[in-house]
């Protein structure tokens, strides 16, 4: 699918601090995630995702933050001869021009070297500007872009959110990589932010979900969701409410104006999304296509454990070996069923494990076991210790050969079959009132076998 990823704008502010706000939630509030289940493979699984898209988020946010902040300061050093009589060299030809024009025709030869930014940051600084231009609250906004060098990234964007010029909020400049929008609500989100608990628990206090999908990128309204899947809570009255997706990721291509002149900050990319989460697929990441061209993120879908090729969510489970492995359609080849059921078995082996066990009394394996209670177990622990079903024995053919033969007898009555070498002693005793003895037709080797071999 294609279309226009949006420009980063104020709006990524408030997404930056919900990220903040979800990471402190999932790894430090123990009220709503505790010590035990931050091993839960939904925590876990969060985890990964989150820090995958906060670390992208925020390493293009600092760095856009950082170009749109010179752009701005150098454009408004156009003013530097009208307000206070100094002009950088360089600079002359600037001083009529628009603020378009020199993004377009000066700044984009300028980049904030460290030699710049001191040369700016004096012009601001060091010289008496009218109190509607320059001055101290731009020398401010260019000591900023120095700390993106010096702080960590979420560091750096929190220390910009508050920043302002002499006609307020600094980021309300026209620049071909950045975007207006939302800039005259950022000091209201940041107000809110600073009265709230949680930026993500109280969100339906500061913006309607309209507004959510309109102003949030797919990418942190999923971590969202996951968020409230994990703690079992929700913001919205009805738990059950997901938020809706909105249709729009943003730009976060970390090329800079200085390493990529020329670059389009608004081009057409292809944005490929999965088709079973909705999530996006970040270039470079494994895409999985299914038979019918619909693409896959790896988080939906199952490595086959015979080749490690990548199966759809609507083939994932359609093939599975006896082992519990799931298996794809060109390795399903490989195996043939189980002569005793339908479980997947390779050409090799006849029999699943579910169809082999170990017999209790020869420890040998066998796929024909015969259930017995042993009654003289049960008379010899005189049964005030050993309960009736702790005498179970699991027989291979063999062995009630082998019991019939030293001179065991086998009975059957309430749905149990059980053996016993003094019938007569039990019949007589109170054991044979205790355990309801009524004895019928005594069973033979035959009557014993198996249902599939003709047996009882």
């Amino acid at each position: 699918m294609k279309h226009k990823a949006k420009k980063l704008n104020c709006n990524a502010f408030v997404e930056f601090y919900i990220l903040e706000m979800i990471d402190y939630h999932l790894h430090y509030d123990e009220s709503l995630v505790n010590e035990a289940q931050q091993f839960l493979p939904s925590t876990q699984y969060l985890g990964k995702r989150l820090t995958e898209y906060k670390d992208k988020f925020e390493t293009a946010f600092a760095l856009r933050l950082r170009d749109y902040l010179w752009f701005a300061a150098v454009g408004e050093a156009r003013h530097s001869q009208k307000v206070c009589r100094v002009v950088l060299e360089g600079m002359e030809d600037v001083q009529s021009w628009s603020r378009g024009h020199v993004y377009r025709e000066f700044v984009e030869d300028y980049p904030p070297t460290p030699e710049n930014v001191k040369k700016i940051y004096h012009l601001y600084y060091s010289n008496s500007w009218d109190g509607s231009y320059g001055g101290d609250s731009w020398a401010k906004i260019v000591e900023a872009i120095q700390f993106y060098e010096t702080l960590s990234h979420s560091a750096f964007i929190d220390h910009c959110a508050d920043l302002q010029h002499n006609g307020g909020v600094a980021f309300d400049k026209n620049v071909e990589f950045w975007s207006t929008t939302g800039y005259n609500n950022i000091n209201s989100f940041l107000n809110f932010k600073f009265h709230t608990k949680s930026v993500v628990f109280d969100l339906p206090r500061y913006m309607h979900d309209y507004d959510i999908k309109e102003k949030l990128s797919t990418d942190v309204i999923y971590l969202m969701n996951k968020l409230f899947a994990v703690t079992k809570q929700s913001p919205w009255y009805d738990p059950s409410m997901r938020m809706e997706a909105s249709r729009f990721h943003w730009n976060l291509n970390l090329d800079d104006q200085y390493s990529s002149r020329g670059w389009d900050f608004g081009y057409e990319i292809e944005i490929v999304t999965c088709s079973h989460c909705g999530d996006y697929i970040s270039d470079g990441d494994t895409v999985v296509r299914d038979g019918y061209g619909y693409t896959y993120c790896t988080y939906c879908c199952t490595e086959c454990d015979d080749c490690g090729e990548w199966m759809p969510p609507d083939e994932a489970d359609e093939y599975e070996n006896s082992d519990g492995d799931y298996i794809c359609e060109s390795c399903s080849n490989n195996y043939k069923e189980c002569d005793n059921c339908s479980n997947l078995v390779k050409y090799d082996v006849d029999l699943c494990e579910d169809c082999v066990h170990d017999c209790t009394v020869c420890d040998k394996e066998s796929d024909s076991l015969t259930v017995v209670y042993d009654l003289d177990q049960f008379h010899n622990v005189q049964a005030k210790t050993t309960p009736l079903g702790d005498t179970r024995e699991e027989m291979c053919l063999t062995c009630v050969k082998k019991h019939l033969d030293a001179g065991f007898r086998f009975y059957e009555w309430d749905g149990r079959i059980h053996m016993s070498t003094q019938w007569d002693y039990l019949m007589s005793h109170p054991w044979g009132e205790l355990l309801n003895i009524h004895l019928s037709t005594e069973l033979s080797y035959e009557d014993l076998l198996p249902h599939d071999e003709g047996g009882y």
